[in-house]
């Protein structure tokens, strides 16, 4: 799918076009191959470099060629219950800003649709406004991660843990893991950027590519927070089951000796020779005596030392 925006100065709303105008934004999802060779050629860009848009090993980095800047980012999207990210890449070229991705990215369909402040003529602050969009997406799904953690947590902490809350705990992990890693290389790009001369930015639009660079330095924060709280999670989880299963174990072994105590009794009685008392009549009630006083003699120890 490849869609063409423009809006100038005077325009009232960003709108799509059917046929290219120069300052327009070209947006290109899931493109085809005889769509990623048209871009390349009609705008002299490196068809690698667009290719590598569709890598979902790709990360965020950021490359310069004649007449173009390339900006590789990842954007995160949601499949049901699951989080990932995707790569994204954005083009400033001469004429256009052009956007790559190997998906449909529902963020930038909805900043699209309800939009007031795009204009697509002034390529670098559209740029950065791109950029915004992937910032507020990392937020969006950060915190609804924290809170998902911080849900989890006393459900851990007041039961017996269940593997269906660790395994939510490692799936949370995992996306934490992707998360950080994008969103540092995504600092450094954002600091080539701010730092770099290939693309003209007037004051404001610096001071938002400052706002973009903070704000992905606290994200990176909450990333390393929620993966410590996990962690300390995990451990405690993990002491929990530890703990629960020394219980169990002491609590076993503790009624096979209290149990080995008339097995053995009844099994001395149970041999065929001459025994003490095996002409009394009160044979029965006096070893079945014995055998209840020993037992709760034992027990009694144990759960003096709370062993049981």
């Amino acid at each position: 799918m490849m869609k063409t925006y423009y809006r100038n100065v005077k325009g009232e709303a960003l709108g799509e076009m059917t046929e290219f105008r120069p300052g327009s934004w070209i947006r290109a999802e899931e493109p085809s191959a005889d769509s990623i060779k048209q871009l390349a050629e009609t705008f002299g860009l490196d068809e690698g470099h667009l290719r590598d848009a569709l890598d979902p090993l790709e990360v965020p980095r950021y490359e310069v060629e004649p007449g173009a800047v390339y900006l590789y980012t990842r954007i995160p999207v949601r499949d049901g219950e699951a989080f990932t990210t995707v790569p994204w890449l954005l083009v400033y070229h001469d004429e256009a800003v052009i956007t790559i991705a190997s998906r449909a990215l529902p963020p930038v369909d909805h900043w699209a649709a309800k939009t007031t402040t795009a204009i697509t003529t002034q390529k670098a602050k559209l740029l950065l406004q791109l950029l915004n969009i992937v910032n507020q997406t990392y937020a969006q799904h950060l915190n609804a991660i924290a809170r998902a953690i911080r849900a989890l947590g006393p459900k851990l902490l007041e039961r017996d843990v269940q593997n269906r809350d660790v395994l939510r705990l490692v799936g949370h992990e995992g996306v934490l893991q992707d998360f950080l890693t994008s969103l540092q290389h995504s600092q450094v790009m954002l600091n080539q950027l701010l730092h770099g001369r290939h693309i003209q930015f007037h004051e404001e639009d610096k001071d938002l590519i400052e706002d973009l660079v903070l704000n992905t330095g606290q994200m990176v924060e909450l990333c390393r927070s929620s993966l410590k709280t996990i962690v300390s999670l995990r451990e405690a989880s993990s002491t929990i089951l530890t703990n629960n299963l020394n219980r169990v174990i002491r609590l076993l072994t503790s009624l096979t000796v209290i149990l080995m105590i008339p097995n053995l009794i009844t099994g001395l009685y149970g041999m065929n020779v001459t025994l003490p008392l095996a002409e009394s009549p009160a044979a029965f009630t006096g070893i079945l005596a014995l055998i209840t006083a020993l037992t709760a003699l034992f027990f009694w120890i144990f759960q003096k030392n709370r062993w049981l």
